[in-house]
């Protein structure tokens, strides 16, 4: 989103990541753009780090692994190219919210509040209508 903030604990090796990383809940794209999402989870996955700090997950979760960030960052990848797909089958965001098929991350946190807002944010991203940063 425009203002995460991310904080790397080397010796730790450690990265708290605010909204950047959301633990087995479906891609939360209110405010971010989706694009430069996946460089900085690109990037967050290259750095020497054990352990991911989600920015919000499921209740109780301890296990920010490695592993975690690697399945956020292929359900925001398939929510990418989903959105893409339906956007390039000229659908307008409505209907493309109807059509959509995200598969096994519709059994994520969040799956039905969040799916029409990702989508429309894709749509507005490949449309060029997300504000400046």
């Amino acid at each position: 989103t425009a203002g995460d903030l991310a904080v790397h604990l080397p010796e730790d090796r450690v990265l708290f990541m605010s909204e950047a990383y959301n633990d087995r809940v479906f891609p939360l794209m209110r405010s971010g753009y989706p694009s430069e999402w996946l460089d900085v989870l690109d990037e967050a996955a290259a750095m020497d780090v054990d352990t991911y700090i989600a920015g919000h997950g499921i209740r109780g979760s301890t296990d920010y692994s490695r592993d975690g960030l690697a399945n956020y960052r292929e359900a925001t990848r398939q929510v990418i190219a989903e959105a893409t797909r339906l956007h390039s089958a000229g659908l307008t965001a409505e209907d493309a919210t109807s059509r959509a098929d995200f598969g096994e991350l519709e059994a994520l946190a969040d799956y039905s509040s969040q799916a029409p807002r990702a989508i429309q944010r894709v749509f507005m991203e490949l449309s060029g209508q997300l504000p400046p940063r």
